[in-house]
């Protein structure tokens, strides 16, 4: 459903509408996570950059993912994460229809 009304506002040029009280808003969130098999060559890849500080014993999903939309953004190039992260990070937007009254 929210694949469906996301693209009828994208459709319609609508970032919020409401309905029966209720605001219809889109939002966005990148979800980032080490491609499958990649994990320890992931750590090892931000340990070598000179971003072994995020690293423990995992990497937070949250601080992954904000740190990947810092560097997409860095990058000037939409969905472009630096090569040596792109090899072993996976990354997805989820687009979800939000409300609140």
């Amino acid at each position: 459903m929210d694949r469906e009304l996301s693209d009828a506002m994208a459709d319609a040029e609508l970032e919020k509408f409401t309905r029966c009280g209720s605001t219809f808003y889109l939002t966005s969130q990148l979800f980032a996570s080490p491609k499958e098999g990649q994990r320890s060559c992931m750590m090892q890849a931000l340990r070598e950059h000179g971003f072994g500080a995020m690293v423990t014993e995992t990497v937070n999903a949250k601080t992954l993912a904000s740190f990947c939309k810092e560097q997409i953004e860095l990058s000037g190039e939409k969905q472009a994460l630096p090569e040596w992260l792109s090899n072993v990070v996976s990354t997805f937007e989820k687009i979800t229809v939000r409300t609140k009254t």
